[in-house]
């Protein structure tokens, strides 16, 4: 009786020995790991703008010598669904329906101007896409305009 107390004892311990290492992994070690880590993504990250900011100012109201200093650009949608954009840059009498045609226009006025418009003004009326909005803004860009601005319909 005394070996078979002896024997169980044994194998009570070894179970708890077994089971007590199974319960407790070393935690160390992950610490050490989740803080590289984070210096890691820390040291790494870039920050950068925020995308979709378009630059833009109101324009000028006074002119110079008579000449204007801002130029207004309405868009209108057209066809089906609004699909389609006319383009109606103040001064002229034509309707413009491709974003060529609006920087032939534009580029016109410049060299109409010498040179000294800067300045011009978007105007999107009724239910016009976002993406004709987009168009104008990039044409005036191309057309050397360097104060762009957006306002609502009149």
């Amino acid at each position: 009786m005394a070996g078979e107390k002896t024997t169980r004892r044994a194998d009570a311990r070894r179970r708890a020995a077994r089971s007590a290492s199974k319960v407790r992994p070393k935690l160390t070690p992950m610490i050490d790991v989740t803080f590289l880590l984070l210096l890691f993504f820390l040291m790494t990250f870039t920050f950068r703008q925020a995308e979709g900011g378009l630059p833009g100012s109101l324009p000028r109201l006074d002119g110079r010598d008579g000449e204007p200093s801002a130029m207004n650009v309405a868009v209108h949608s057209a066809g089906h669904d609004g699909e389609l954009a006319v383009f109606r840059v103040e001064g002229t009498a034509q309707a413009i329906t491709s974003g060529e045609q609006l920087y032939s226009v534009l580029a016109g006025r410049q060299e109409l101007f010498d040179h000294k418009l800067d300045s011009a003004t978007i105007i999107p009326r009724g239910d016009v896409r976002w993406q004709h909005v987009v168009e104008a803004y990039n044409q005036l860009t191309r057309a050397k305009f360097s104060a762009i601005g957006f306002a609502p319909a009149r």
